[in-house]
C-alpha cells in the first residue's frame, strides 16, 4: 500500500474546506448509504484547532460506517433496476438479426452478465436456437449465480453514487424463472438490423 492510498483510506469520507473570505476552516464529513447522505461539519475554532477537529470528524465518520457499513460486492451486483425485465441483476434477452451472404438471420439469447475482480464483467451469452428459451435462460441464470458466488469484498466508495435504496433480488423459482424467460421471449422488441461485413 503507497502513501497515498493509506493517507485515502484514512481520510476516506473526510473533505477539508479552507475558505478565506467566510473565515471558514473545518473539515466535512460525508457519507452516503442506502440513498441517504449524512453530513458533519467540525470547525477548527470550535474544537481548538485543525489536528482536533479533524480527529473529531474521523470518530463521527467511523460511527457512521459501523452504523452503516458499505455494500458488498455480492449485494451491490444483486440490486435489481428499474428497467430489468428478467426478474433477476444481471441476466438480460437479447435479440438481432444480422444480414449474412444467404440474406437476414435473426439470433436471440440470453445473456449473463458476470463480474470478475477487480471490477470488469464478461458477458456470457446462451443461444435460444441451441438450447430453446427456458433453458438458455436457466443457464444464463445459473452462470450469473455461480459468479455472484464467488465474489468478495465490499464495494468501492467512489462506485457508490446510488440514489435510490437497495432492493433485495426477488426469490423465483425455477418455475417461476423459466414462465418469465418464455415471457420475455414472447414480448421481446422487434430485433435491431445488424450488417455485417
Amino acid at each position: 500500500m503507497t502513501a497515498t492510498t493509506s493517507t485515502r483510506r484514512t481520510l476516506y469520507g473526510i473533505t477539508r474546506v479552507d475558505h478565506e473570505r467566510s473565515r471558514t476552516h473545518a473539515w466535512r464529513v460525508t457519507i452516503q448509504r442506502q440513498g441517504k447522505i449524512f453530513v458533519g461539519h467540525f470547525s477548527d475554532g470550535v474544537y481548538g484547532g485543525k489536528q482536533k477537529a479533524l480527529a473529531a470528524a474521523k470518530r463521527y465518520r467511523d460511527e457512521l460506517l459501523s452504523k452503516y457499513p458499505p455494500l458488498s460486492r455480492r449485494e451491490y451486483c444483486s440490486i435489481l433496476r428499474r428497467n430489468n425485465r428478467s426478474g433477476l441483476a444481471g441476466v438480460s434477452f437479447h435479440a438481432e438479426i444480422i444480414e449474412t451472404g444467404r440474406g437476414p438471420v435473426e439470433r436471440r439469447f440470453w445473456i449473463a452478465r458476470l463480474p470478475i475482480e477487480p471490477w470488469r464483467t464478461k458477458l456470457v451469452k446462451f443461444s435460444v436456437a441451441k438450447y430453446g428459451a427456458e433453458e438458455a435462460f436457466r443457464r444464463a441464470v445459473k452462470a450469473r449465480l455461480d459468479a455472484l458466488q464467488g465474489l468478495s469484498g465490499n464495494l468501492v466508495p467512489r462506485a457508490a453514487q446510488r440514489q435510490s435504496p437497495v432492493q433485495p433480488p426477488p426469490s423465483l423459482s425455477q418455475s417461476e424463472l423459466a414462465a418469465r424467460a418464455v415471457a420475455s421471449v414472447a414480448l421481446a422488441p422487434v430485433p435491431v438490423l445488424v450488417q455485417r461485413q
